[in-house]
């Protein structure tokens, strides 16, 4: 199988790899070639968590990557790091693909309600490398939906910072699920360059397959970096 790879790269080089073609794959490396290395690892993890959802993919046994196209000064994974508008991200977005996207973001969401239901409470207040801890990066996933859907000036409700987390979570997703629905075909189309809260690059350009990449790639890697986490924790108890 052959697999399209966009790259995203900042001024030191630090590069992260996505596969469209399977929506929600990415590998991030130091440099372009570790990220390209680090791909069919991503692109069979990937196809492993499709199929364990019941949802498989065509798989030859066979991963090749090619690279299509190459996008330099974007910062992704930094607070306000401005995200690439592939040229992928301009094609209209049918109903069968939103619905692939609506369906694997549910496998996402249940895989992570699933995980942190699954340890005890204490797991919530363990240390996180980028949040306070756990429960600040789950909140962090909440919050990520609604500025995702505000980029194409989609208005839903802010968490709350003192409420259950999960709940949260299991309304965010409603809320931003019920928000695209909403939008009628030729919105869906549409390239939205964001007035309020941009990136550092105040140009930048949303689609709605960009938002719907970028929610599912995020919580996908928010949700292996959970199970590294829980594992962490069960081997300190």
């Amino acid at each position: 199988m052959i697999y399209h790879a966009y790259l995203e790269e900042d001024e030191s080089g630090a590069c992260l790899a996505h596969v469209p073609d399977i929506a929600g794959c990415t590998a991030w490396g130091a440099g372009r070639a570790s990220a390209i290395a680090a791909l069919p690892h991503a692109v069979r993890a990937y196809l492993d968590w499709c199929g364990a959802h019941g949802d498989p993919l065509p798989d030859d046994g066979i991963i090749e990557i090619v690279i299509s196209e190459v996008v330099h000064g974007c910062r992704p994974w930094q607070l306000r790091g401005a995200n690439a508008l592939f040229s992928v991200d301009r094609v209209p977005l049918g109903d069968a693909e939103l619905r692939t996207y609506l369906r694997r973001m549910a496998y996402a969401r249940a895989d992570v309600l699933d995980l942190v239901r699954s340890q005890p409470p204490a797991f919530l207040t363990m240390p996180d490398d980028t949040h306070t801890n756990i429960r600040g990066a789950l909140l962090h996933l909440a919050t990520m939906e609604v500025w995702c859907l505000s980029r194409l000036g989609q208005r839903i409700t802010e968490p709350e910072p003192d409420a259950d987390v999960l709940e949260q979570l299991i309304d965010s997703r409603a809320r931003a699920v019920e928000a695209v629905l909403r939008l009628s075909p030729r919105q869906r189309d549409l390239v939205y360059v964001p007035t309020d809260r941009p990136s550092d690059n105040p140009e930048e350009g949303w689609t709605l397959r960009k938002v719907l990449r970028r929610l599912l790639e995020h919580e996908l890697e928010h949700l292996n970096v959970l199970r590294t986490r829980a594992a962490t924790f069960a081997a300190a108890d």
